[in-house]
């Protein structure tokens, strides 16, 4: 952006020197620049979420319904951080569904609504004090919850793909969460289980089949350092703390799903080629609001399992 602006700074001073022979021909240079301003603000992303709740909402003007609902996920962000003190479970369900739906249907902006929305229901969670008992139990009820909606899309929808890469990319992150959890329930750790372990490789293995063809990046096996798992504890790349490995290891997962689904996801033929008819169908939304389920409980198991909550941490890398 700096650099943008020493263009335009430039662009000026010649204007200033040159005024009266290239007036127009500089006016034309100046609106250019500008309009590729106002393209590059709006595609560009952001690290944390700090940056992603102050973006200039002005961009997003011409981009409907985009622009409304991230003005509706907006007004309810602030009415549930305005109320800090005596908020209600009203308040917090509806901006974590309102982000949710950016999530849906703001292309770039699908890592911004999934963790607002997972940082909502947290706090809806956490509203009455609840405890680590409830909490854990409400991360695997969503577990669970996003496992049946992809078996059940998949179920309906055998026939359709979206492009092949972001797929591919979550389908791996799924497989080193899936392959952890089965060799921690192995070893009988706390709140893990081979049924998690199951859910997760199924639910990689059904990413793999809509993403199309193209290369299965996953390696089934994955390094683990034996003291880690003997202890149950690991140092976290992105916190810099001692944190359990389950919890890490959700995190991470949840953390290179954002990265990989976080562009368009736009459904095509067998061939490779844009499935023109399925751009603007139900389903077609309907299955991005699943990959935000899957990543929001992701989300949910590494808090309820001890990941700090702050919302930077998440996109530490």
């Amino acid at each position: 952006m700096q650099t943008q602006f020493v263009l335009l700074r430039s662009l000026l001073e010649r204007t200033k020197h040159n005024q009266k022979r290239n007036q127009k021909h500089t006016q034309n240079h100046l609106l250019i620049v500008a309009a590729l301003m106002a393209i590059t603000m709006l595609f560009s992303a952001c690290s944390s979420t700090k940056e992603l709740k102050n973006n200039n909402l002005h961009s997003l003007q011409n981009h409907e319904p985009c622009y409304k609902i991230m003005q509706k996920a907006k007004s309810s962000q602030e009415k549930v951080d305005k109320k800090i003190n005596n908020l209600t479970s009203k308040d917090l369900k509806n901006a974590s569904d309102t982000w949710k739906k950016v999530a849906v249907q703001c292309n770039s902006r699908f890592a911004q609504g999934v963790v607002f929305s997972a940082q909502n229901i947290w706090k809806l969670a956490n509203l009455n004090q609840t405890g680590n008992a409830e909490t854990i139990k409400l991360a695997e009820q969503l577990e669970l919850n996003s496992y049946k909606k992809i078996q059940d899309f998949a179920d309906n929808n055998k026939n359709l793909y979206w492009n092949h890469d972001p797929l591919a990319k979550a389908a791996v992150a799924q497989d080193k969460l899936a392959f952890l959890l089965q060799t921690l329930a192995a070893r009988d750790a706390k709140n893990v289980s081979l049924r998690q372990s199951d859910m997760t490789a199924t639910i990689s293995n059904t990413l793999m089949h809509f993403a199309s063809n193209g290369s299965d990046l996953r390696q089934k096996v994955y390094e683990i350092p034996k003291q880690n798992l003997e202890s149950g504890i690991a140092k976290d790349n992105a916190t810099g703390k001692e944190l359990p490995i389950v919890a890490i290891a959700y995190m991470d997962c949840a953390r290179e799903e954002l990265a990989a689904l976080n562009q368009t996801i736009f459904p095509i033929n067998k061939d490779g080629k844009i499935n023109n008819d399925a751009i603007v169908s139900i389903e077609n939304q309907d299955f991005i609001g699943v990959l935000a389920d899957i990543v929001v409980s992701h989300i949910i198991s590494a808090y309820s399992n001890g990941y700090p909550t702050d919302d930077s941490a998440i996109f530490e890398q």
